[in-house]
């Protein structure tokens, strides 16, 4: 503006005929000196309007006669000097991305930019991005009321936000969680947790999501497992049915073996075959099985079969025919049949009559058992549960037979007898006068006979008298006592 005066002041000074060309100059430099641009203001009110890990976006008031902008920054640790990025354009806002993760960005100015120069700084401020998301969330286990994840940290994070929605659900559900592993708890069995994802949680923010993964509980358990009905192979079981099952697994442990057996189907009752008479069945338990997996067992109950021979006596074959025999002298229970004349081993039992108070009569009761091997009486059980071992009387609750050829061990109410030659077991009951045998080698199977029958898996021909006729039920008493031994009622 001075110029402009001064210059007008001094046309007036010049000589007239000077005069009308000054003039006509003066007014063409006035014109010139109004198209020169001025250097624009600094921009204000510089803000931040929204950010992530790698981002962060910014508005400001714009400056007269910008034609561009700068915008400053220092990334705080970098160790690098000042960065500027120039944007073209007369645009007020703008977005700076390829940040890093959870790092302060520090000294932000922007400063407008003309042909007559740039402007000074505008108003200065400071942002720290957001941590990044963790990364390879997975599944690491599951059960029907958890599911446990393990993933990769973010650098900076104070901890964790878990979210996830139950399959079907509008909102979801979200937990803090702390380091790199967690196992959500209490979720219903059977069902799908789905859009599950992490994000870490730091003083700059909440970084977004990491990958989604998804995970179905595990059915529930079967509940009120009972046994309803067992015999001397068999055990009948029954629960009640769990949502979701496609099948069931059942458990139990006998002798030592932990055995697990497939059940196809929904069904809810299960009966046990091919079991050994006279064993306990313990640990008996099922569990669901579907695509989710396995769930956890049901209650667990046990059973023990029943003796082969007991009470007055009922007898039942190894291959399943049930008679009751009323002898009172001692008969064989099973023996080689080889050579049925000089057998290699025999199981003999006494049977004796005793005055039942609850039946007010006389009844048939097995009162002690021999196990005879090669012709010589190794094993005697009397019905105290008291025993003889080559003709010696023991009362010990375990004792070897001979050199090594077995064992017999003695518990409240039963005593065990295992042989090594024949490989055979045989059990004895006290409280209903049980026995049972059990041949551990299959060789047998179809190579015995005696009151068991001959174990070939062949009812029709269980009832075989030593002479090789096969009698009927009818007959029970001229079965029995084909099987007697000679000299034992005298």
């Amino acid at each position: 503006r001075h110029t402009k005066i001064s210059f007008i002041q001094s046309l007036f000074s010049l000589p007239a005929s000077m005069l009308r060309f000054g003039v006509i100059l003066s007014v063409a430099l006035l014109l010139l000196l109004n198209t020169v641009a001025a250097q624009p203001a600094a921009p204000t009110d510089l803000q931040v309007t929204g950010y992530t890990s790698t981002s962060i976006s910014f508005t400001w008031t714009g400056s007269a006669g910008a034609n561009g902008y700068e915008l400053n920054y220092y990334e705080s640790g970098s160790g690098n000097l000042l960065q500027t990025i120039s944007l073209p354009g007369t645009g007020t806002t703008y977005k700076m991305t390829g940040l890093t993760p959870n790092t302060l960005y520090e000294l932000i100015s922007v400063q407008a930019v003309n042909a007559a120069g740039t402007s000074g700084k505008s108003n200065e401020i400071q942002l720290e991005t957001k941590p990044a998301a963790p990364t390879n969330l997975q599944v690491t286990d599951h059960t029907s009321t958890s599911i446990s994840f393990t993933w990769t940290p973010s650098d900076g994070a104070n901890s964790y936000e878990l979210n996830y929605y139950e399959s079907g659900a509008v909102s979801p559900h979200s937990v803090s969680v702390y380091g790199t592993s967690y196992t959500l708890t209490g979720l219903k069995p059977g069902v799908l947790y789905e859009d599950i994802s992490l994000q870490a949680v730091s003083n700059a923010g909440t970084s977004g999501k990491s990958n989604e993964v998804q995970q179905e509980t595990t059915p529930a358990a079967p509940t009120n497992l009972q046994v309803t009905g067992f015999s001397t192979t068999t055990i009948s079981l029954k629960w009640d049915a769990s949502v979701g099952a496609a099948s069931y697994i059942l458990n139990y442990y006998e002798s030592g073996v932990d055995t697990s057996v497939p059940i196809p189907g929904t069904g809810t009752t299960y009966t046990m075959t091919g079991l050994n008479p006279g064993t306990l069945y313990e640990l008996i338990s099922v569990q669901v099985v579907n695509s989710a997996g396995t769930s956890d067992i049901s209650n667990e109950v046990q059973q023990t079969t029943k003796d082969q021979v007991q009470k007055d006596p009922h007898m039942e074959t190894f291959d399943g025919v049930r008679y009751n025999f009323q002898g009172l002298c001692t008969y064989v229970l099973s023996q080689d049949c080889k050579n049925i004349n000089h057998p290699t081993f025999q199981v003999t039992a006494d049977f004796r009559s005793k005055y039942s108070e609850l039946l007010s009569k006389q009844v048939t009761r097995v009162d002690s058992v021999n196990i005879i091997v090669g012709g010589r009486q190794l094993v005697r059980i009397l019905n105290n549960n008291s025993f003889l071992i080559n003709g010696e009387l023991l009362f010990s609750s375990f004792a070897v037979i001979g050199k090594n050829e077995g064992t017999v061990t003695v518990s409240d109410d039963h005593v065990h007898v295992e042989l090594h030659r024949p490989n055979m077991s045989i059990s004895w009951t006290k409280t209903t006068r049980g026995v049972s045998i059990i041949f551990n080698d299959e060789a047998m199977h179809g190579n015995v006979c005696g009151l068991l029958g001959n174990f070939n898996g062949n009812m029709e021909d269980d009832l075989m008298k030593p002479n090789g006729e096969i009698m009927s039920h009818s007959d029970i008493e001229e079965f029995g006592n084909s099987w007697e031994v000679p000299g034992s009622c005298e």
